[in-house]
């Protein structure tokens, strides 16, 4: 008669042998997991960057909506300003103007607007013994998500200055044309006329793309100065630290684009110290392929970095007379 073997039954052997993973499968788990999230990340990229993009949008959506509410309130849409104006010195931003109607009346109220500080050539900014602490308050709706550099009190939206500028080699011009002191003044009517859009936040150590040439040259002529320092266009320089620096203040640097050149142009900013705060800042962003520009009528749109220079610069000008451009 047999001796029954001992051990574990056969079917029993047969799951042992199988527990655990070969080197091989690992190795191929691995590669299969890597390809997923090689697959996942662009599209989280993707969806986070559009949800910057949008959330830029509804807030500068909110600024050119608040402007035409101060228009009722005041007779007037807020300008910013950092000069000497009819003997009177001010240098406060639209953007502060518009803080009653943008959730912000508390820090509104606390602005001391007989300060007569002016900001010099936009740098730094200075400000009253009252108002200094207001330059690093943060007002969340003028930041753009998308700006991952800006520091606290820092203005992602800009104020158009409305200029229409004309650069040739021979001829340098640089025709007024600012915006109204009311949006009933707009003869190339409101979906048309440019009133707010984007720019970086400087930060030292930014890209180069943030950064700003200073130009000696009379502001009548920088902008052909600017353009003919960069030809070719400039390798970085150092950053411009304070683009963007706060809200409070009206100097370009802090609070006003151009149309000079395209949005997100490979030409530098340019600044001259001529007079107080005038530069040539043009709209920039974080947001692939263009920025957000909200409209006199308040309708917002994403432009493309490609649009048509002509059409980008009658988008700038409230009584250009340029023919109507399709958006």
């Amino acid at each position: 008669m047999q001796t029954p073997r001992l051990g574990r039954p056969a079917r029993l052997e047969a799951i042992a042998r199988r527990e655990g993973m070969t080197l091989l499968e690992v190795v191929a788990v691995i590669g299969i997991l890597a390809v997923l999230v090689g697959l996942l990340l662009p599209a989280v990229q993707k969806v986070r960057a559009a949800a910057a993009r949008s959330s830029c949008q509804n807030s500068l959506r909110q600024v050119a909506l608040a402007a035409h509410t101060f228009e009722q309130a005041a007779g007037e849409i807020p300008l910013s300003w950092c000069g000497i104006k009819d003997g009177d010195y001010s240098c406060f931003s639209a953007q502060s103007k518009l803080l009653p109607h943008l959730e912000a009346g508390d820090t509104f109220r606390a602005i001391d607007w007989s300060d007569q500080s002016l900001d010099g050539d936009g740098g730094p900014p200075v400000a009253s013994a009252a108002n200094r602490p207001l330059l690093t308050r943060t007002i969340p709706i003028l930041v753009c998500p998308a700006d991952g550099e800006a520091r606290p009190g820092a203005n992602s939206y800009r104020i158009s200055v409305g200029r229409k500028f004309v650069v040739t080699l021979n001829s340098p011009t640089v025709e007024n044309d600012p915006l109204p002191r009311r949006l009933i003044h707009i003869t190339d009517g409101l979906s048309n006329t440019a009133l707010f859009s984007e720019r970086l936040v400087g930060a030292p150590g930014g890209r180069g793309r943030r950064n700003l040439l200073n130009i000696a040259a009379h502001p009548e002529q920088l902008g052909l100065a600017c353009t003919q320092a960069q030809v070719p266009p400039a390798v970085p320089v150092e950053a411009d630290s304070h683009a963007g620096w706060t809200w409070l203040r009206g100097s370009d640097r802090h609070a006003q684009y151009a149309h000079l050149y395209p949005p997100n142009s490979r030409l530098l900013d340019c600044n001259t110290t001529w007079l107080v705060g005038w530069s040539l800042i043009t709209a920039r962003s974080n947001h692939p392929g263009g920025v957000n520009v909200a409209f006199a009528d308040g309708h917002t749109v994403f432009i493309s970095d490609q649009i048509d220079l002509a059409a980008w610069r009658a988008m700038g000008t409230p009584n250009g007379g340029e023919p109507i451009q399709p958006q």
